[in-house]
C-alpha cells in the first residue's frame, strides 16, 4: 500500500480509506478458494484436452480402417460424412504410416506438443 501512495497509484483513494482497503485486502482474498477454482479451470481444460484428443483418434481409427480396405479420400469423407478439406491432413498422415496404422504415432506427428 505504502508503494502505491509513494509511486501515485491510486494516492488520494488510498490516503483516504486506507483502514478500508487494508481490511478489504485481508479478509477478501481467500487462498483456498481460488486455488480450488484453479485446480477447476486446469481440470477442465484437460478434461477438454481429452475429448478432442479421443475425437481425433476415433477419427484417424476409422480412416485407418478405410485405408486398409483401399478407400479413396472421396469415399472416406462421404462415408464418414465428413468434409475432404478436413479429414486430408489425418487421411495423409495415416496413408504415411500403412501398414501399421500405429493411431498414437499418427496422432503425435500431427498433433506433437509444442512448448
Amino acid at each position: 500500500m505504502n508503494e502505491c501512495i509513494k509511486e501515485g497509484i491510486l494516492e488520494k483513494f488510498l490516503r483516504k480509506c486506507r483502514a478500508e482497503a487494508i481490511e478489504v485486502s485481508i479478509f477478501e482474498y481467500d487462498e483456498e478458494w481460488e486455488m480450488k477454482k484453479l485446480r477447476q479451470a486446469e481440470y477442465d481444460a484437460g478434461v477438454m484436452d481429452g475429448k478432442s484428443e479421443g475425437e481425433y483418434k476415433k477419427l484417424l481409427t476409422q480412416i485407418c480402417k478405410k485405408l486398409a480396405k483401399n478407400k479413396s479420400l472421396q469415399q472416406i469423407a462421404e462415408e464418414l460424412e465428413e468434409d475432404e478439406d478436413t479429414i486430408r491432413p489425418l487421411y495423409e498422415a495415416a496413408k504415411a504410416a500403412a501398414p501399421e496404422y500405429d493411431i498414437d504415432k499418427i496422432y503425435n506427428s500431427l498433433f506433437s506438443l509444442k512448448k
